[in-house]
């Protein structure tokens, strides 16, 4: 199966669990990736950047791009730049969190957007109680 229809056949799944997904310059563009929009259980919408450069024999890099995230005591989480803890990889160029969803050891080109997704849904649930109560994320989350 080619990249582009194994990417149509993961966007029809996308659409049903998480509708508003749109794939972007994935015809030689700058930043071929997936765009689009997380609702957490609270009703806080998260917009996500997933780059696809490499995909599906790479890892997808997934960047929060709002709201800005910051941590139970204010600061930026981005200033944390990797963290075990908070289960966040460096920013990109611009500041953005990128969640830690899948080791890079562990990633597998049978994997899915739909589970990267998934993964992530599970991470803003796991954010969002380290923001009321402060524990960090892997207080919520184990390692993989």
């Amino acid at each position: 199966m080619t990249q582009k229809r194994r990417l149509e056949v993961e966007l029809e799944l996308l659409d049903r669990y998480f509708p508003g997904c749109a794939l972007q310059d994935m015809d030689g563009g700058a930043n071929p990736g997936l765009v689009g929009r997380l609702k957490s259980n609270s009703g806080t919408v998260y917009t996500f950047f997933a780059d696809l450069e490499g995909y599906p024999d790479v890892a997808p890099k997934l960047y929060v791009l709002q709201p800005n995230l910051r941590c139970h005591d204010g600061s930026l989480l981005s200033d944390l730049g990797t963290s075990s803890t908070m289960h966040v990889l460096a920013p990109n160029d611009h500041g953005h969190v990128q969640v830690c969803h899948y080791n890079d050891r562990f990633w597998r080109s049978s994997l899915t957007l739909y589970k990267v997704l998934m993964k992530t849904r599970v991470w803003l649930e796991a954010y969002e109680r380290h923001l009321r109560h402060g524990e960090p994320v892997e207080h919520y989350l184990g390692h993989m």
